[in-house]
């Protein structure tokens, strides 16, 4: 979704700096309703934790019965809005996590398409982009190399 550039020693063919690039996942219904989302750089745990999350977010709803796509966004609804803080009143966002949770309590079980675009543009501030990977080589590398040590 998002630019990135590969800076390449053109002599030796050596990728020495990437600029730009982000991270996303999301956790779908195979009809591409989001039941859980990761944004930016996570460890492992947490990747695991919100793919969990949407397994049970799934089976939850399933159990349910009823209308699938109401019983989703019912569970989902109850399961983030039980992650973000009982504190009164509205709390800063304090990371990126909160940011993510907020969104998917305030309109669960949304479209990945415009759910990926809010998450890509407003939580991870990236500008969505369709083009293709730029890689730029050039002929002296140290500049890169220092800069991205």
């Amino acid at each position: 979704m998002g630019a990135f550039r590969v800076i390449k020693e053109r002599k030796t063919g050596a990728i020495v700096a990437k600029e730009g690039g982000n991270v996303a996942l999301y956790f779908c219904t195979p009809e591409g309703q989001v039941l859980s989302a990761v944004a930016g750089a996570e460890t492992a745990r947490v990747v695991l934790e919100e793919a969990q999350r949407a397994v049970a977010i799934a089976a939850q709803a399933a159990a349910l019965g009823g209308d699938r796509d109401e019983a989703l966004r019912a569970t989902a609804v109850r399961v983030h809005r039980g992650l973000l803080p009982r504190k009164a009143g509205r709390r800063p966002i304090a990371s990126v996590s909160d940011h993510v949770t907020r969104l998917l309590a305030a309109s669960p079980a949304p479209a990945l398409d415009g759910f990926a675009r809010t998450v890509w543009e407003q939580v991870l501030g990236q500008t969505v982009s369709d083009a293709a990977v730029e890689v730029l080589e050039v002929d002296d590398a140290s500049p890169y190399r220092e800069a991205f040590r």
